[in-house]
């Protein structure tokens, strides 16, 4: 995370306009393919984030422990989506108490490219049925395709 991160989060929660949120990710290197990548990724959270009237970022997340608790942390039986899966619960609790899931806007986190490092800047693009079966959260057999049996 970039270096004011915590004390954004602070002055953000301590607020009270807060339930808690996200922040944006910037890949620790970038290539046309990775873009791509992220602009199809993009095209696939898009209607859920429409579906519920917010900017759903994940990355890291941020919130009391409390509302954490509250709303039973991520849901480990879903194989993928658990982070959006959390967001939208996290933000339902906010509307709940008038208050937003919020997006750090200073501050980001650096996220790896080692995925793409190992199979290929395109290859989100290059399997688009896998990358968008992985946005049903339940498929076992795609999230291990995805995540642990991919091939070159």
């Amino acid at each position: 995370m970039t270096e004011d991160s915590l004390a954004e989060i602070k002055t953000m929660l301590e607020s009270g306009k807060f339930i808690g949120g996200g922040t944006r990710a910037k890949f620790d290197r970038m290539s046309l393919g990775i873009a791509f990548s992220s602009a199809y990724v993009a095209l696939q959270i898009i209607p859920i984030m429409k579906k519920h009237k917010a900017a759903l970022m994940g990355g890291m997340f941020w919130c009391y422990r409390k509302d954490f608790e509250f709303i039973g942390g991520f849901d480990e039986a879903l194989v993928s989506l658990e982070d959006m899966d959390f967001a939208i619960r996290l933000k339902q609790l906010g509307d709940k108490r008038g208050q937003k899931y919020g997006v750090l806007k200073k501050s980001r986190i650096i996220t790896s490219s080692r995925k793409f490092d190992q199979f290929g800047d395109w290859y989100l693009i290059k399997n688009k049925k896998l990358t968008k079966a992985i946005f049903e959260g339940n498929n076992r057999e795609v999230a291990d395709k995805f995540y642990y049996d991919v091939k070159r």
